[in-house]
This record gives structure tokens, C-alpha cells and sequence, in this order.
């Protein structure tokens, strides 16, 4: 067997681990100059420059005989257990050259798992990769991994996603938006949307964020720094080039108190993505129905995201379909009553905190 090392991430591995994601995700035939460059901007922003430097959290290589033969990026999140502080590992680019001779995909995680963290997880996991993780310990939240589905604009979405279709698509406009916004209002129509009761949506300031309710009254939170918190932000809202602009909305009632909050990519072409949903108990319904229009006013075809455990009532009674894409929430701590209260969805991770920060977009100047 060759020999081979578990050892942290360096920024001079950053042209071994690249051309492996390159190769991996299929992101271009060859690494030239240019993807090169904005994979060094990625890989030291997101992954050696982050602001939880100080942390004794690493993103891990094998090394097998003098080459890198997997990756596993390592991103710290504070969090707070019942008001106690937290570490949390976030793991995600999970790689393993499929030619390597050292099982380097599941020495990679069992070297992630027993880092200095309370708690480990990843938020959009494959199969293979819940496969694996659950061979060494790791378990699978299955209520963090429902994700939902709603259709807003039937007919123009399938002009949009119909080959041959999308090029005429333009001509026959008119003619769809008719057809959607009967569709809308048809009574039972499986594409009417809710009714919101009497709430406002206005701009959110990432400043606001952390005063909004919905988000402090369960057992797992996370627990950013304004700076960190600010950091996230910016990287999901860069991230839009290829999802579409961010949308930040607080919902407050007529007399200004707060009801929740979403984020979200709208596109105008496809699926618009919420990155994270939060509503007080009992306004659920209310949040959700004004998601919904909102996405509806600036054009959005269909929505999707990840059900919040907390509001499953809410999107079953608007109707929303469950999305069969396959993406897992994974977990694993030598603490008991943190995977307890992940997997029983006593935990309030979103999108925001999970994956979507991390995702590389080649034609993004920060990557």
C-alpha cells in the first residue's frame, strides 16, 4: 500500500487541491492560468482567511507519496447548546481521488471527526458521502435534510427548462403569463398561492438579523461574531451570479412587531433558492404565504430550500411539494445531547450556516 499522511491544509497545496476539484466537479477540461487564479482567491479566502482564524479547527489533505489525493475543507461555526458555547465543524468539499490506493475519503473524515469540535456536520451531503459518513460514526438527520418545493409559474417555467422551447420562449410570454396567473387564481389550484394575514415586508439589514425572533428559542443557535456573521453574509451574496440577486426580507405585523424574517436567490430562469427562514411560533404561516409573494412580485418561476424542522406544518399546509433531490444533513459528536437535538430538530441551522458560504463560483471575483 503507498504511504500516506492526514495533514492540514496549506496555501501551498492550493494547486494540487484545486486541479482535484477541477477534476472532481468537472468545472473545466484543463486548470489554465485564470481558473487557477480565482481558485487561489477561493481557497485562501474561504478556507485559510476566514474569521475563525484563531480556532485550532484545520482543512485536511491526504497526502499519498508526495501527491494530494484528497481534501476535506474544515470551516469552524460557534454555536450555543442551552446557552452554552459551542464549537462546531462544518465539512464540506469532500474529495478523494477515485485512483488513490489509501481509502483517503474515509481517513479524511475520521480525521475531521476527531478534531477538537463539539459537533461536526454537513448540509448538502450525496449518498455516497452519507454512506461513508455513517461507516465511521457519523449519523443522518433526516429532519434537516426535507426539502421542499413550490411552482409558481407553471407554463413559463417549462418554456424555460424545454429544449427548443426557451428560444421562442420570449414569443410566447404574453400568452404564459395569462395562463400563470390564471392558474394562481384558479380555487384549489395546486399553484394558488397562500394568503398572508395582516403582515409588512420590508429590507433587511444584516444588522437587524440578530434581533429577529424565531430563531433564539431553540436548543442549538448559532452563535456569530458581527464580523463572522458579516463575512457569511457577503459570500452567499456574492455567490449570486449564478443564483440569482439576494433577497432579505424582515416580516413585521401593522403595528411593527416582528413576525420573521427570509433570504433568498431569486431567479428569473429557474429555481429560486431560500438560504434561510426563520418565523416566531405561530406566524409560520404568515412568513411563509408572504415568502411566496414576494417571489412572485419580482418574477420568480418556482421556489425551493430546505424545510425548517420547526415549520413543517406550515409548508404542508401551503402545499409545497417535496423536492426528491438528495442532499443530506449529516452529523456526529462525542456528546450525546448535541446529535440528539440536531436529529430531533431542536436546532436552528440554515443554509446560511451550512455549505452555501463555501461554494466556488469561477466567475465571481472572490471566488
Amino acid at each position: 500500500m503507498a504511504a500516506s499522511l492526514i495533514r492540514p491544509f496549506y496555501e501551498s497545496d492550493i494547486a494540487a487541491v484545486a486541479d482535484l476539484h477541477r477534476r472532481m466537479f468537472r468545472v473545466a477540461g484543463q486548470l489554465t492560468p485564470e481558473l487557477l487564479s480565482a481558485y487561489r482567491h477561493y481557497f485562501r479566502a474561504v478556507f485559510l482567511e476566514h474569521p475563525w482564524r484563531d480556532t485550532p479547527l484545520n482543512s485536511l489533505v491526504c497526502e499519498e507519496d508526495g501527491r494530494i489525493t484528497g481534501f476535506l475543507a474544515v470551516v469552524p461555526r460557534p454555536l450555543r447548546f442551552k446557552g452554552r458555547p459551542k464549537l462546531a465543524a462544518l465539512a464540506t468539499k469532500f474529495m478523494a481521488d477515485p485512483d488513490s490506493r489509501s481509502m483517503a475519503g474515509i481517513r479524511l473524515l475520521q480525521a475531521c471527526m476527531q478534531g477538537p469540535q463539539d459537533l461536526t456536520f454537513a448540509d448538502e451531503a450525496t449518498d455516497l458521502t452519507r454512506r461513508m459518513w455513517e461507516t465511521v460514526g457519523g449519523r443522518t438527520a433526516y429532519c434537516h435534510s426535507m426539502r421542499w418545493l413550490s411552482i409558481l409559474r407553471p407554463f413559463q417555467l417549462v418554456c424555460r427548462k424545454t429544449p427548443g422551447v426557451a428560444r421562442v420562449a420570449g414569443l410566447a410570454r404574453p400568452v404564459t403569463l395569462l395562463l400563470d396567473s390564471a392558474a394562481a387564481a384558479l380555487p384549489r389550484s395546486p399553484f394558488a398561492r397562500p394568503r398572508a394575514g395582516e403582515v409588512i415586508g420590508l429590507p433587511l439589514d444584516p444588522a437587524q438579523i440578530d434581533t429577529l425572533p424565531g430563531n433564539t428559542n431553540a436548543a442549538i443557535v448559532p452563535a456569530y461574531s458581527r464580523d463572522a456573521f458579516d463575512w457569511i453574509w457577503r459570500r452567499i451574496s456574492t455567490f449570486g451570479a449564478l443564483n440569482g440577486t439576494l433577497q432579505a426580507i424582515r416580516v413585521v405585523s401593522p403595528d411593527g412587531a416582528a413576525a420573521g424574517c427570509f433570504l433568498y436567490h431569486l431567479s428569473l430562469k429557474g429555481v429560486s433558492r431560500v438560504v434561510c427562514f426563520h418565523a416566531q411560533p405561530g406566524r409560520q404561516h404568515d412568513v411563509l404565504a408572504h415568502l411566496f409573494q414576494h417571489a412572485w412580485a419580482n418574477g420568480g418561476l418556482a421556489i425551493g430550500g430546505r424545510i425548517p424542522p420547526r415549520c413543517q406544518d406550515a409548508f404542508a399546509r401551503a402545499r409545497c411539494a417535496l423536492d426528491g433531490e438528495h442532499r443530506w444533513f449529516l452529523v456526529q459528536s462525542r456528546q450525546q445531547e448535541l446529535v440528539d437535538a440536531i436529529r430531533s430538530g431542536d436546532g436552528e441551522l440554515s443554509a446560511f450556516d451550512g455549505e452555501w458560504s463555501t461554494r466556488f463560483n469561477r466567475h465571481s471575483p472572490s471566488g
